[in-house]
């Protein structure tokens, strides 16, 4: 157990607060005076350190890069401050009634897969459907400008707890996964065939409908959208609660 998330969760933790993430990535936790510090293979301070004298996030002189921070942490005039994301907040329970003008286009949309014969569930472990998996990801990928983190993504996708599939003609062409922080539901990828047309909003309305997701009680933080303008339109159309800004802050 990472003691940063153990500390930080009653924090409002960002969408990388996650046993799992940690652990994928590789993340090392350096303690010291009381404080806590996360760090990258790099040595970079991805988020603001955590003080467990005073029970708070905090900002120290020893530190001059923090990768990744809300608003809500005290930085001063002395730390520059960058954009770096955004990331999109949904209420599972919004997605059980679709009715109402907002949802129009979507409704439309996840309507064309209604009646199909289609199967949904749990695919998580290495050896379950691991050639499927891996050609779906081969596929998926190719069509992509830019593949961020594919190695956390593989980890994700063949270790993670959480991996469900979407199976048309016995055909795996989508899958979601996801893991979890003590106050969020964090929807880490949805990777689809794009050859069948819409079924990236389906696979991700079976996400929000899954009794696993709406009994857990918690919102879900679907992170940002890379810099990628047709990302952040789709996930506004999907009518978030919330979005919250996210930046990097460096010492002057």
């Amino acid at each position: 157990m990472y003691k940063y998330l153990i500390r930080t969760k009653t924090a409002n933790p960002l969408f990388w607060f996650s046993q799992e993430y940690f652990y994928f990535r590789n993340l090392k936790e350096i303690i010291k005076d009381g404080i806590v510090y996360v760090i990258d293979e790099d040595g970079v301070c991805l988020f603001c350190p955590f003080n467990f004298v005073i029970n708070s996030f905090a900002v120290f002189d020893n530190i001059d890069f923090v990768w990744a921070s809300s608003n809500s942490i005290d930085f001063d005039s002395n730390w520059e401050k960058n954009f770096l994301d955004e990331e999109f907040f949904y209420n599972p329970l919004d997605f059980l009634n679709l009715s109402g003008k907002k949802w129009k286009t979507f409704r439309k949309n996840i309507n064309k897969w209604m009646d199909k014969d289609y199967d949904y569930f749990d695919i998580s472990g290495m050896d379950n459907y691991r050639k499927e998996k891996e050609t779906l990801i081969l596929k998926w990928s190719e069509d992509l400008e830019e593949f961020y983190d594919a190695d956390i993504l593989i980890k994700f996708c063949f270790f993670g707890n959480n991996v469900k599939g979407l199976f048309y003609k016995d055909k795996l062409i989508a899958i979601n996964i996801w893991d979890e922080n003590k106050k969020y539901i964090n929807f880490r990828y949805n990777i689809v065939d794009r050859e069948n047309s819409f079924i990236s909003e389906f696979s991700r309305y079976l996400f929000y409908i899954d009794p696993v997701i709406l009994k857990s009680n918690k919102l879900v933080n679907d992170g940002g959208w890379l810099g990628k303008e047709t990302l952040r339109k789709f996930k506004i159309k999907l009518n978030p609660i919330a979005i919250r800004k996210i930046y990097s802050f460096k010492r002057k």
